[in-house]
């Protein structure tokens, strides 16, 4: 059905229908560390943010204890959910709705049941650049060990996406501030334009990486944070930020790197984008 819609060989709606066998999880897998509001009843996505309040954990202790234990909460998940119709068993390990600024800069807050990324501080231009396409923080160590420990504890219960990106106009807006991005792109749009191409190196390596560890065996699927499935690998192009912006500004700044990111030749050979 998938591969159908994928190829439009057929028009008709797919329906991934999620629900909950049981509302409760249980008891034994729950730590003290984890969030309340995220293990407390069954949802669809919440619990996915274990990962990230892992990653948290890890990157201020030093202990990466608590992504094991989310390993285990999630391997007990597919017992209390129930998948019809197109449905399956999925999992995103999320670090952040967008989280390539973290990667960077090692900024990350867990809160309730998500994760903010926009930085305390905004990062000027200088510090920005100085940060180079190849800036990864010890926070990415820990997400990549982690996401290698997802791979290969829970492939047996899941179809495994690669953590959430975001797009690269999001990434900067984290990094560099709301109004700051905003101003810039009207007041110096070629340097909007040079960061976003910083930005847009560091995107396809942590891409690469992350789908080397997850890909290796993903029961010959690939899935991504809207849970599309797919036959060859996949991505989602995004830009919340354009929200915000005049579609001259779009157009002009935005655009280009979409059609690049959306080139079959720059992702693996066959990708979906």
């Amino acid at each position: 059905r998938y591969e159908d819609w994928w190829e439009r060989r057929n028009a008709a709606a797919v329906l991934s229908i999620i629900y909950p066998r049981r509302r409760q999880y249980d008891p034994a897998l729950i730590r003290p560390w984890m969030s309340p509001p995220v293990v407390s009843e069954w949802s669809m996505w919440q619990q996915e943010f274990l990962f990230g309040q892992a990653a948290e954990i890890a990157l201020r202790t030093g202990n990466l204890q608590p992504m094991d234990d989310a390993i285990e909460f999630l391997a007990g998940y597919p017992a209390v959910t129930g998948n019809a119709a197109e449905g399956y068993p999925f999992l995103n390990p999320t670090a952040g709705p967008g989280c390539l600024s973290a990667l960077m800069t090692g900024f990350t807050r867990f809160q309730d049941t998500t994760i903010w990324l926009e930085l305390d501080e905004p990062l000027g231009w200088d510090a920005l650049f100085a940060l180079g396409p190849q800036a990864r923080s010890p926070y990415a160590d820990i997400v990549t060990e982690g996401l290698r420990r997802v791979a290969e504890g829970l492939r047996e219960h899941y179809v495994i996406g690669t953590p959430d990106l975001g797009g690269l106009m999001d990434t900067l807006a984290a990094m560099h501030g709301n109004q700051n991005l905003l101003m810039a792109c009207l007041e110096a749009p070629e340097t909007v334009e040079k960061a976003l191409h910083m930005l847009e190196a560091a995107w396809f390596h942590y891409y690469e990486e992350f789908s080397r560890i997850v890909n290796a065996d993903n029961h010959d699927c690939y899935t991504i944070v809207m849970r599309y499935l797919s036959a060859r690998p996949v991505n989602v192009s995004v830009c919340d930020a354009s929200a915000l912006l005049s579609p001259a500004t779009f157009r002009d700044l935005i655009l280009p790197f979409v059609r690049r990111e959306t080139q079959p030749n720059q992702h693996p050979p066959g990708c979906r984008d």
